[in-house]
């Protein structure tokens, strides 16, 4: 399994000529029916997921942005070493777009 830290999440936006997105545009991307269960990177540093069809596997049985925390108890910030994918915004293209390092699988 592969994955960007941080540093490399951000790189890799601004090479594709974006920039990582930020908390509310990824809540904006959710509430127009973005859905994906692959965490990302975004411009805080905080690493999450747009789920509206609940599922068990990916973050339970409610819809929402589901927060990925260094902790079972959900609390702690994540080492900016770990490896996800990024979320990276296009500006006014439709809401944020993930865009995945080729390779990820």
């Amino acid at each position: 399994m592969g994955g960007l830290s941080f540093e490399e999440a951000a790189q890799f936006c601004e090479e594709s000529g974006s920039r990582l997105a930020t908390v509310g545009e990824l809540y904006a991307a959710w509430s127009k029916g973005f859905d994906l269960c692959t965490p990302g990177w975004l411009f805080d540093g905080s690493v999450r997921y747009p789920i509206v069809k609940a599922r068990e596997r990916c973050g339970g049985r409610v819809p929402g942005v589901k927060t990925v925390y260094a902790f079972r108890n959900q609390t702690g910030s994540l080492d900016p070493s770990s490896l996800y994918e990024a979320f990276c915004y296009l500006g006014d293209c439709p809401p944020p777009s993930p865009a995945f390092r080729s390779g990820w699988g």
